[in-house]
């Protein structure tokens, strides 16, 4: 069962701020995968992340239309910390929930995309791992 623990929530949703922005892997029609980093990540709910992708012709969102599998990696080497997310992500078609992603996004990230033109993204966790941790859904 995926729990995310009030310590990974913090670190997370605090990511961009603490300057430790997450990096997401998505992964294209070839299986090529590619990395980019997403300071709007944060937690949506307890077993799931959720990204405000400020690009409506982002890379990202056009490889999970193919592929929803992603992975993003947290890494704070001062605070000795890192994690590793797999899911699968879900490009969100409820305005409500999307203006709340957007909403709960950094004031930085949110200034980049002042006229709300992105998607949010919803990542269902299926395994978090990193020190002292191992979750499974």
């Amino acid at each position: 069962m995926i729990k995310l623990t009030p310590e990974i929530q913090k670190y997370v949703n605090n990511a961009l701020s603490d300057g430790f922005p997450m990096i997401l892997c998505s992964v294209d029609e070839d299986n090529k995968p590619s990395l980019t980093y997403y300071g709007s990540t944060q937690v949506h709910r307890n077993d799931e992340l959720a990204i405000w992708v400020r690009n409506p012709n982002s890379g990202t969102l056009n490889r999970i239309a193919n592929n929803q599998n992603v992975a993003l990696l947290y890494r704070n080497i001062p605070e000795h910390l890192g994690w590793q997310f797999h899911g699968r992500a879900i490009i969100v078609t409820d305005p409500e929930v999307a203006l709340n992603i957007y909403n709960n996004s950094p004031k930085l990230e949110r200034d980049r995309d002042p006229e709300m033109l992105g998607k949010a993204l919803i990542i269902e966790l299926d395994s978090v791992t990193g020190r002292n941790v191992e979750m499974k859904r």
